[in-house]
């Protein structure tokens, strides 16, 4: 039995082909006659047979586990001081940069913009991104009552000096394998979701608790199986960098809704890189939960059959770690959440906030509370209220 601190590691004996050699190859091991000549060797020297025959006296370990160095969470964790989230925003900025989640909070405490104005840019910013010749297609539903609702009510709250969270008002997006009320959860498909979710799934249930404007379902590749953002039921998301372009996927749409500026953040999903590629290809940052117990997957799918590798989680625009209190820990009927520490030990603070000086493709901007000038540092755009331009500058 091998060291258990080293890998047993042997060399295998394969040809290595190309071009016509490889075709040759090709040809040869597709015939019948001859692959029962070849195959034999190249299992053996490609050490297929010995790992056939190796014992294994240990049962495999089906999930992660870690040490926990105190009592597992039951409840969300109250969220943090609003003063201490929102610093003092500064007087100049360079270059463009996309409204954060701070931006947002800070804007709504000084008065400066308010979530009435900020759900009617983003609905009128959703229609115009898919009405021109290359429509971005981030968002496959929205219910204008609804989020005038959802923003009525956080103005309210702004307006008493009693937001729920530094999330009150801001706009998120959901994708659509996530529940959330009143949409149905098509997972990319057309034929799954005929009916409307019943309830919230964990994690939005959360997101609306903090008061986040819930701004719609976002797109995704068809049942997560990709990582393109292909789909053709919905249409196929654009890269706003660059409309010809993927966005990555399987989180497609909420990728492209952060990227295009219609939210600062937005709830995704990943079980093998479906937060973590479009981010990446958007330029974003993208979390991927840990494997169990930092946050509860949601009710099972007819495909996903191993229904706890797939974690809802966020992308973002800059900073994050004001997130993810608000969406753990896992609650008690999730069951996965054991062997795991409280999330409020999970320090994302060192995550740099994302800065885009150059930018083509689509572009949402806060609005002023009283219909002056936006804070755009120098974005061009059609109007003052314009949520969606064509920058002229940039690649």
């Amino acid at each position: 039995m091998p060291n258990a601190n080293n890998y047993d590691l042997k060399s295998v004996n394969l040809p290595r082909l190309s071009g016509l050699p490889l075709k040759l190859f090709t040809a040869l091991i597709e015939n019948r006659l001859t692959r029962t000549l070849l195959l034999p060797k190249l299992l053996a020297d490609g050490g297929i047979v010995s790992l056939r025959r190796l014992q294994i006296d240990e049962p495999p370990t089906m999930l992660p586990h870690a040490a926990v160095d105190g009592p597992l969470a039951e409840a969300a964790i109250p969220p943090a001081d609003l003063a201490e989230l929102v610093p003092a925003m500064p007087q100049s900025r360079q270059g463009f940069q996309f409204a954060t989640v701070r931006d947002y909070a800070a804007a709504y405490r000084s008065g400066q913009a308010n979530p009435v104005a900020v759900a009617e840019n983003v609905l009128a910013a959703i229609q115009a991104a898919d009405d021109g010749p290359k429509p971005l297609r981030a968002i496959i539903a929205h219910n204008r009552d609804d989020l005038l609702t959802q923003a009525q009510a956080s103005a309210q709250r702004w307006q008493a000096g009693q937001p729920l969270s530094i999330f009150d008002g801001v706009p998120v997006a959901v994708k659509d394998q996530v529940d959330q009320v009143p949409y149905a959860t098509t997972i990319g498909t057309n034929f799954l979701g005929r009916q409307p979710a019943r309830q919230d799934s964990t994690v939005v249930a959360r997101m609306r608790a903090a008061g986040a404007l819930l701004i719609g379902k976002a797109n995704m590749h068809e049942i997560g199986i990709g990582t393109t953002g292909l789909n053709n039921h919905h249409g196929t998301p654009r890269n706003p960098y660059h409309p010809d372009h993927h966005t990555g996927g399987s989180s497609s749409g909420s990728a492209a809704a952060v990227a295009a500026g219609l939210c600062p953040a937005a709830i995704a999903a990943d079980g093998g890189g479906s937060i973590r590629i479009p981010a990446g290809l958007c330029g974003l940052v993208g979390l991927k939960a840990t494997f169990s117990g930092r946050l509860e997957p949601g009710p099972p799918r007819p495909h996903r059959r191993h229904r706890r590798r797939c974690r809802p989680d966020l992308c973002s625009s800059g900073r994050s770690r004001p997130a993810r209190p608000a969406i753990g820990p896992p609650t008690a009927a999730d069951p996965a959440r054991y062997g795991q520490a409280r999330s409020e030990r999970l320090d994302l603070g060192h995550l740099p906030a994302l800065v885009r000086t150059r930018f083509a493709g689509y572009g949402f901007r806060l609005p002023s509370h009283a219909g002056g000038a936006a804070r755009d540092g120098g974005h061009p755009t059609r109007s003052n209220h314009s949520r969606i331009g064509r920058a002229t500058g940039g690649s």
